[in-house]
């Protein structure tokens, strides 16, 4: 009678421990699946960001690129190497800067 009850014991253990490790395992399972989805929706948000982003990005840019808003760019005024005013001599060597030396008021 004891081999009985010792068997049934054991038979009794080993389905809750197949019960447990199948639990286990679905568990483990629908942790894996829930971080990869939320792995997934975060990939999509960033790349719907992303392409909202260029999306902007693009109609800034493209707004600038057309032909009949452009203004007519004028010319920059051409330097003249006679404009350097007589005052700035550089660097400062001897009486030359002191140009107040000399003058009567």
């Amino acid at each position: 009678m004891r081999q009985g009850v010792e068997a049934e014991a054991n038979a009794h253990l080993a389905r809750v421990s197949a019960a447990e490790k199948a639990a286990a395992d679905l568990r483990a399972k629908e942790w894996d699946n829930s971080k990869i989805d939320s792995f997934k929706s975060d990939i999509a948000a960033r790349r719907l960001a992303g392409q909202a982003e260029r999306e902007r990005h693009r109609t800034f840019v493209d707004s600038f690129n057309y032909a009949k808003h452009r203004a007519p760019v004028q010319d920059p005024v051409k330097h003249s190497p006679c404009t350097k005013p007589r005052s700035l001599v550089y660097p400062v060597r001897g009486w030359r800067h002191k140009s107040h030396v000399g003058t009567t008021n």
